[in-house]
């Protein structure tokens, strides 16, 4: 069964960050994708067995934590950028 879940990065304000690198690993793989103008980015996910997955979240190469992703699902990370950046 395929899932698809998607993510958002978001600024302090809310507002979605394009052109994020964000990173989800599983137990076995990985994938990779860019957030869009909104600040999104989609993933599919081959489940073998149940209704989910568990998924380990990199926003720009920081590990931002886990989650339990099923059909539909979203998320949200708010990514916060020093001034020197």
């Amino acid at each position: 069964m395929d899932i698809n879940f998607s993510i958002r990065v978001v600024d302090e304000d809310g507002e979605g960050i394009s052109g994020a690198s964000v990173a989800v690993h599983y137990d076995w793989t990985h994938d990779h994708g860019y957030t869009d103008e909104g600040g999104w980015v989609e993933f599919e996910k081959d489940v073998m067995m149940g209704d989910g997955v568990s998924v380990t979240v990199y926003v720009d190469g920081e590990e931002e934590g886990k989650v339990w992703a099923e059909d539909g699902d979203t998320f949200s990370f708010t990514k916060t950028y020093d001034d020197d950046e």
